[in-house]
């Protein structure tokens, strides 16, 4: 594999040059052994680069890109640079990693920066008001970190300040979370158990999936900010247990083949909950759905990256560090 490479130079012009190994050739340049080139001209950083199968193939886009005005050039290094920012991700706390996790299958290519707001959890606790000003704060600290599109990846931030966020930034894409209603309509043949935090289960949102999706189907609909806590604070399988033994009694589970995790911390527990209702309950959640979505709006602004080393990025607004998993 060959590769083409724009260096910006310290005088404000571009370098282009091709190699097959674009690491080390970059590098030679950065150190000022890569070419000829005075001190005002040396390389500073990488901006574009761009594969190509075969050598040929890679000297002909070199001759071309040079022959461009250096205004088309930098469109180019525009695009590139916006193409590669990373996408940013914020949660109440850790349950937006098994959103990060779903994306990283579906866009192996992309950066990812993750804001856990440990600071303000849960914000199933807070009013409305408080969680737009809270997702607010959140978007302009990860804007400031260059996403290029902002997946909200909270149920109940979804529901209480997407739209708002939506029309406070026009010129940034957004995606939430939407509990997997459709999906469990479809594969429902007794009944669904809908597990969320108790400010989502109350939601015009939910209710209005419901209706819509799951009319004539029976709908147990769960809130419980007490199973938030235990995955949020990692409390053993022993105590998970006795939560869901509560929450969810066997005579909803009798009535009832599909569970929808309608909280994207309950993900990380799958495996837990999936062994607790039993092989007769199907466990869904909506993350696959959302990574699709991601890639669906990155493809339309054609923002997709380019590079073949992505960065994953992860932070906290409280104290304890976020497990990057």
């Amino acid at each position: 594999m060959w590769y083409v490479y724009i260096l910006l130079c310290k005088d404000g012009s571009y370098y282009i040059g091709s190699s097959n190994d674009i690491n080390k050739r970059v590098k030679e340049h950065l150190c000022g052994k890569g070419g000829r080139y005075t001190r005002s001209h040396r390389p500073q950083r990488l901006v574009y680069q761009e594969e190509l199968a075969t050598k040929s193939e890679a000297l002909r886009r070199e001759v071309q890109l040079k022959k461009w005005s250096k205004a088309r050039k930098e469109s180019l290094v525009q695009q590139f640079i916006m193409n590669n920012n990373p996408i940013g991700v914020f949660d109440s706390g850790v349950g937006g990693i098994s959103v990060v996790r779903e994306i990283k299958k579906v866009l192996p290519n992309e950066s990812i920066i993750y804001l856990a707001d440990k600071a303000n959890f849960p914000y199933g606790k807070k009013t409305v008001g408080q969680i737009r000003k809270i997702s607010e704060k959140n978007v302009k600290w990860l804007l400031r970190r260059r996403a290029k599109l902002i997946v909200v990846a909270c149920n109940t931030a979804t529901v209480n300040a997407i739209s708002f966020l939506r029309q406070k930034f026009p010129l940034t894409g957004f995606v939430g979370m939407e509990p997997a209603v459709k999906p469990a309509a479809k594969k429902a043949k007794k009944g669904i158990i809908i597990l969320t935090s108790p400010k989502a289960t109350k939601s015009k949102q939910l209710n209005s999936l419901i209706k819509k999706y799951a009319k004539g189907i029976r709908v147990v609909n769960l809130g419980s900010l007490e199973l938030v806590a235990a995955v949020e604070e990692q409390w053993n399988s022993g105590k998970i247990e006795t939560v869901l033994r509560k929450l969810i009694p066997k005579v909803f589970l009798n009535q009832a083949d599909i569970l929808v995790l309608g909280c994207t911390h309950f993900p990380l527990i799958k495996k837990q909950i999936q062994k607790y209702v039993g092989k007769d309950v199907i466990v869904i959640d909506s993350g696959k759905a959302v990574a699709k979505r991601v890639k669906v709006l990155l493809e339309e602004k054609r923002l997709l990256s380019t590079t073949i080393k992505p960065i994953y990025a992860y932070f906290t607004t409280g104290k304890r560090e976020v497990d990057m998993v």
